[in-house]
């Protein structure tokens, strides 16, 4: 759990644990943590907001339990 809030080592480890274990991208946590604190440069603040856009684009089509 750690490595979503600081970075996973590798890309390689990133794609294994999203895949078997269905974890988000630490790229939203940091993301996260930029919006409150900052972004390095207009660019990041994109990426994140087309990533966080992707996520919540994802959640609006996600299943629904009854």
């Amino acid at each position: 759990m750690g490595w979503m809030l600081t970075a996973y080592p590798t890309g390689l480890d990133e794609a294994f644990c999203t895949a078997e274990y269905d974890l988000p991208s630490p790229f939203l946590f940091k993301c996260a943590r930029a919006s409150r604190t900052g972004f390095d440069c207009e660019t990041h603040r994109e990426a994140c907001r087309l990533m966080v856009s992707r996520a919540a684009d994802a959640a609006a089509k996600g299943y629904v339990r009854n």
